[in-house]
């Protein structure tokens, strides 16, 4: 298995909560984008487990063209700690 296919697999047997599950879907989205399965393929294999993760089927749909309408790039958010001191906010801003 190649990390990308990996990385699917990792997002289909780890539960998602509120607050993550749009991006976390996203991101499994792309990589099955670079796979090179299609949307309808995408759909098939990441539904059900975004279902059952509590977003609604619109979401999902949405969510799954949006991440084959674009380039993988276009899509990484590089965390990082908008300032330095303890507590910081994370940003998922460039």
């Amino acid at each position: 298995m190649n990390p990308l296919e990996q990385k699917i697999q990792d997002y289909l047997h780890t539960p998602i909560y509120e607050g993550g599950r749009n991006a976390e879907l996203f991101k499994a989205s792309a990589l099955s984008k670079d796979l090179g399965n299609s949307i309808h393929e995408t759909d098939n294999i990441l539904t059900s487990k975004a279902l059952r993760d509590g977003l609604t089927a619109t979401e999902i749909k949405q969510t799954i063209r949006s991440a084959h309408d674009r380039p993988v790039e276009a899509y990484v958010p590089s965390a990082r700690f908008e300032n330095e001191t303890s507590g910081g906010n994370l940003s998922w801003d460039d």
